[in-house]
């Protein structure tokens, strides 16, 4: 009777371990995934940022976010290739001059050091500028600066 009872306390101790060790693992992961998640969503307001000209696109050092995500840092990294050369109609007019069109490559890295989690988002915008690849993106993205780009702007 007596090594029953500690069989069956040794049984429950054991499945009792188990499911404490599953609990906690499920806690880890789903802590895990919160970070991630929320390092996802700063990347693409990092991106937007950029994108309006609220931020330059120009390469960055590691800065850390305001409250509630002041665990984070982020920074942009930018390379420009210049696609091509040639004369651009606008869409303003007959005028056309020799302007330079290229992309330039915006890759922001968002950093939670406490995880290690590092997350990376890499987008390509176009620019459109008389010789000058460092032109703010925000005029690049003017929806009627040229013809060939505007029907990518507009609805329907």
């Amino acid at each position: 009777m007596l090594l029953e009872t500690v069989l069956a306390l040794g049984l429950l101790v054991a499945a009792a371990s188990v499911i404490v060790g599953g609990l906690s693992s499920s806690v880890k992961g789903a802590d895990r995934l919160r970070v991630e998640a929320h390092a996802a969503n700063l990347a693409v307001t990092v991106h937007s940022r950029v994108a309006i000209g609220e931020l330059d696109a120009v390469d960055s050092t590691a800065e850390k976010f305001g409250a509630p995500f002041i665990d984070f840092t982020w920074e942009v990294k930018t390379v420009t290739s210049t696609a091509l050369e040639g004369e651009t109609e606008y869409s303003g007019g007959a005028a056309s001059r020799p302007e330079t069109v290229g992309t330039k490559s915006i890759e922001v890295v968002i950093r939670h050091p406490e995880t290690g989690i590092v997350h990376r988002l890499t987008r390509f915008l176009p620019f459109f500028g008389v010789g000058d690849p460092e032109l703010r993106v925000r005029e690049s993205l003017d929806p009627g600066r040229v013809r060939g780009i505007k029907s990518l702007f507009q609805d329907g």
